[in-house]
């Protein structure tokens, strides 16, 4: 695809993606962590989703970037803040009615009705006791 005036032809963008994709496969791929080098797969862990972050911000409009902040706030309370809060109460629920069962059960053993809530509000993986995988959604 050639450059226009409404889209720039950023290059550098399309490469830094490839090599995020490769970095989110090397840091999931199974035999990592067996490598007898914990600092590569930290190194990959700290730095490869924060380059998709990163690279999208090239890829934002000029009419987004003059959008005044509250209503960019709003914006993303809608679009990213109902879907979390959604997904977190599903999971939440899921939780508390089965927490008790199954070969987890020990796992979450003595941890209080209210825990999770710690994870919704500040979005670190290791905090979100239901479902880790929303970190996601704060990060954006």
């Amino acid at each position: 695809m050639t450059a226009t005036a409404s889209r720039p032809d950023f290059a550098f963008v399309d490469n830094a993606k490839a090599i995020g994709i490769l970095l989110v496969v090397l840091g999931h791929a199974p035999g990592l962590t067996g490598l007898g080098d914990a600092s590569l797969a930290a190194g990959i862990y700290a730095f490869h989703m924060p380059l998709f972050f990163f690279v999208s911000g090239f890829l934002v409009s000029p009419a987004r970037r003059a959008e005044p902040l509250a209503a960019r706030l709003r914006t993303l309370a809608r679009d990213l803040g109902v879907p979390y809060a959604i997904f977190f109460a599903l999971s939440w629920a899921y939780w508390l009615a089965t927490r008790g069962i199954g070969p987890r059960a020990a796992k979450t053993a003595g941890i209080g009705w209210a825990e999770p809530l710690r994870g919704f509000v500040t979005g670190i993986g290791v905090d979100m006791i239901v479902n880790p995988t929303l970190w996601f959604f704060p990060c954006m």
